[in-house]
């Protein structure tokens, strides 16, 4: 059969009700289908054009027009046969389900597969569902500011691309997914503190549990390039760093609840340094080892409510090794950190804007200071 511009409200019911699709309005329908005791046979398909989709994910919402084409295969060895469903939009656009106007990302070639055994009555019981796009567009990456903490950490402006891979459950949550993100001219607020330069982003998530929205970082990769410290100087090459969390969780909500614990690699220390005082601020000593070299660096990490916390930071190239721990909550930095170069070794207490040198027993002071992070 054809037949143009079919009434859609059938798909609901067909499906079983997926809570999370939305297929409305009209399409153009293509079928050949073969019945047997009212359940669609093996050889069976449906094809539809321009179809009005809307899919929602992780309280963000994909809609665009699409195809859909959904076929009937036998099962393996004589079993229930297979039913699945190919959905394809070649431009979307996707907002926060809250605020249906906003658009934060733009892309082309989304494919949606939605795969379940037995008939197709019973097709939402058994779903498994996924979700793929590449290289769509976000203008401007402020929109994902409702998922870091305020003024504690907080995106002033950049464009970037973003793709994702998802596995989604018959609810429409996720079950596992990788999601990458390529940010250019970023600029980023730590507290008090401007960054800029480029980022790029790689995250594979896997959910903790049966439902909700605890998820294990499998792996998590951040690279950042062509960083400056507004107030660092405009002497030498642009900082770099590359990333990586590990035993780290996620709770997926906004803002984002996660901790883990971290490795870095960096171009120096420089804007470790930079995020506790200006180069001037510190002894000469450490301003002629801020740029002496490569560095590597370990530590935890939390970011909750408003709130970002560095903690048990060990940092060391050839020359200096650092300790540090940072809270910045509300926006306001506290904080110590401990420098040693040979004999040579200093401490500073960052609060309530004020800085404070400890020089005599350095080393004693900072080890009196009280973890920000459990163990």
């Amino acid at each position: 059969t054809r037949w143009p511009q079919v009434p859609l409200r059938w798909i609901d019911t067909t499906l079983g009700r997926l809570p999370w699709l939305d297929v409305d309005g009209r399409a153009d329908l293509e079928a050949d289908v073969e019945l047997a005791a009212g359940t669609l046979q093996p050889g069976s398909r449906v094809d539809l054009e321009q179809v009005a989709l809307g899919a929602r994910v992780l309280d963000n919402r994909f809609s665009g027009n699409a195809t859909a084409s959904l076929r009937v295969v036998p099962g393996e060895r004589g079993g229930a046969p297979h039913t699945g469903i190919v959905v394809r939009m070649d431009r979307f656009v996707l907002g926060p389900q809250a605020r249906p106007r906003q658009v934060d990302l733009r892309g082309r070639d989304l494919q949606l597969e939605l795969a379940s055994q037995g008939p197709l009555a019973q097709f939402g019981q058994q779903l498994q569902a996924r979700l793929r796009f590449a290289d769509a567009d976000v203008p401007d990456l402020r929109v994902y500011n409702r998922y870091l903490p305020g003024d504690s950490a907080r995106l002033l402006g950049g464009s970037g691309r973003a793709s994702g891979d998802l596995r989604l459950d018959a609810d429409g949550g996720m079950v596992d997914g990788r999601m990458r993100l390529r940010g250019r001219g970023v600029r980023v607020a730590l507290g008090p503190s401007r960054l800029s330069g480029d980022v790029e982003l790689d995250s594979q998530l896997e959910r903790l549990e049966a439902e909700g929205r605890h998820y294990a970082v499998r792996a998590l990769r951040v690279g950042l390039d062509g960083v400056r410290l507004e107030g660092g100087g405009e002497g030498g090459a642009p900082w770099w760093a590359r990333m990586a969390l590990e035993e780290g969780s996620l709770h997926w909500r906004e803002p984002f609840e996660i901790s883990g614990r971290g490795r870095v690699e960096m171009r120096d220390v420089s804007v470790l340094l930079g995020l506790f005082a200006e180069r001037a601020a510190f002894p000469r000593w450490i301003g002629n080892l801020v740029d002496s070299g490569q560095a590597r660096a370990t530590g935890r990490l939390r970011i909750r409510g408003h709130e970002l916390v560095f903690d048990r930071v060990q940092a060391s190239n050839d020359r200096i090794d650092l300790e540090g721990r940072l809270r910045i909550a509300g926006g306001q930095p506290r904080g110590d950190l401990y420098a040693r170069w040979g004999m040579l070794g200093m401490g500073m207490e960052l609060q309530d804007g004020q800085r404070q040198l400890h020089l005599a027993g350095a080393r004693r002071w900072y080890d009196s200071r009280p973890a920000l992070l459990p163990d």
